[in-house]
């Protein structure tokens, strides 16, 4: 009898450590689950100014367009935030703005007061940053194609709002951020700018323009 009982209250003790067992293991699993909910969850991003690049590039036209010089423009100042989520990429949300008046000439090979000559000009005759402080870009659409996205938005340049296409290779960074780098052309004249030209116009800017892009995404704390 005693050998009976001693069973019957190993027996219960092994039951109640398995039902324990069971209610741990279902916890760690709800647990899992919810983590595993949070991190496929869109997330937040926002533009790492000191590691990104944002530059327009300008080519030469005229009849002496060879005696002109071709321009690399640099944002000074921008900021941006992504919406991002990797299972669903067409949820994608960009918004970048840039602060006109702090676009700086990255020209190599010129002299500093050369430099600041055509920054100045470019302010006050081209862009006219004291009416149009901003330049603005707003995705609408993005669609995967291929290894890329598709950046389909509204770009506020000048007063005028135009919609572009940007393609976007996007990668994955340490510590859980992003680059994203990608190139457009445009038109200055679609969006209200008078390219500039000097010499009666045998010397000038050509009309189109490259934005290039390299930018560092931060994810913001949840």
């Amino acid at each position: 009898m005693v050998g009976y009982r001693g069973g019957g209250q190993a027996g219960a003790g092994g039951g109640r450590a398995g039902r324990a067992a069971l209610r741990a293991a279902g916890l760690a699993a709800g647990v899992l689950a919810l983590a595993a909910a949070a991190w496929a969850e869109p997330r937040e991003y926002a533009i790492d100014p000191a590691a990104s690049r944002f530059e327009v590039h300008t080519g030469t036209a005229g009849l002496l367009g060879g005696l002109a010089h071709e321009h690399t423009v640099r944002a000074g100042a921008l900021q941006g935030r992504v919406r991002w989520d990797p299972a669903a990429p067409e949820q994608a949300e960009v918004e970048v703005t840039v602060q006109a008046r702090a676009l700086i000439v990255a020209d190599e090979g010129i002299e500093e007061r050369t430099r600041q000559q055509i920054a100045e000009t470019m302010r006050r005759e081209v862009l006219e940053v004291e009416r149009y402080p901003l330049i603005r870009f707003r995705s609408r659409r993005v669609v995967r194609v291929g290894e890329q996205l598709r950046v389909s938005g509204w770009l506020e340049l000048h007063g005028v709002r135009r919609e572009v296409v940007v393609p976007v290779a996007l990668a994955e960074l340490p510590e859980g951020a992003l680059l994203a780098e990608g190139e457009f052309r445009l038109r200055q004249s679609e969006f209200g700018i008078e390219p500039y030209s000097t010499a009666l116009g045998t010397i000038a800017v050509a009309d189109e323009v490259a934005f290039r892009f390299r930018a560092v995404l931060r994810a913001r704390a949840r």
